[in-house]
């Protein structure tokens, strides 16, 4: 019934409203697909671009999956990343949660942004690394580490210049639990190699010696925790 009232209002927005993103559906969302952000592959969730009256939302979903992935391991994962969305909610520099459609997948707001790239002239700006620091610190003070911030497509560049964190796939949640306090610190030291491996690759020329010493510490703390 929720997608028939959607199916009947959409179209009527005279005032720009931004939809009820959490009373749509999947074949709602079916039906405003607009195109696919992620290469399909078969261990990973679909990201597709959702558009409803000049709206956009991002629908990450393994309702297409195979059965052994969707009703195992993909499941946990998506619920998993579902409760973290929900644990940052209001957090600058994080896409909001619109709602989970069903078990299957999330949707969270659309960033208008570029992945981080050597040479663009935003990343160059040494506020850029100030505030994603800053970004970080409020993911972990709500007791979520990200762990995959090594990587750019992990990280969105708005046209001002401001930092965005995604996809929360990887992450957990460590606070609630007396195991996963004491987990927290040691974590949040792989985030924060993980920015600075970043900034190594994309703008090196504004590594300080406090960093390149701290990217020597972290590597030899990795071939312990390897060895061990």
């Amino acid at each position: 019934m929720r997608g028939a009232q959607w199916t009947i209002k959409m179209g009527e927005n005279p005032h720009g409203l931004e939809p009820d993103w959490k009373s749509l559906t999947r074949k709602d969302l079916q039906k405003a697909y607009v195109k696919r952000l992620n290469a399909k592959i078969s261990a990973k969730p679909d990201i597709r671009l959702v558009k409803i009256d000049g709206h956009r939302a991002v629908h990450k979903d393994i309702g297409e999956k195979p059965g052994l992935m969707k009703y195992t391991l993909g499941s946990w994962l998506m619920g998993k990343e579902y409760r973290i969305y929900k644990r940052l909610s209001g957090c600058t520099g994080v896409p909001r949660l619109h709602g989970r459609p069903d078990r299957w997948g999330i949707l969270v707001e659309y960033i208008e942004g570029d992945v981080l790239n050597r040479g663009d002239p935003r990343v160059y700006d040494p506020g850029f690394f100030r505030r994603l620091h800053r970004l970080v610190e409020g993911i972990h003070a709500r007791g979520v580490v990200h762990l995959d911030l090594r990587h750019r497509g992990n990280i969105m560049i708005t046209k001002d210049g401001n930092p965005y964190v995604i996809d929360f796939n990887g992450g957990f949640f460590l606070g609630g639990n007396p195991l996963g306090r004491r987990l927290l610190p040691w974590l949040k030291k792989v985030d924060w190699f993980g920015l600075l491996k970043l900034k190594q690759r994309v703008a090196p020329h504004l590594l300080t010696a406090r960093d390149r010493t701290e990217l020597r510490r972290f590597r030899i703390m990795r071939r312990l925790w390897l060895l061990k």
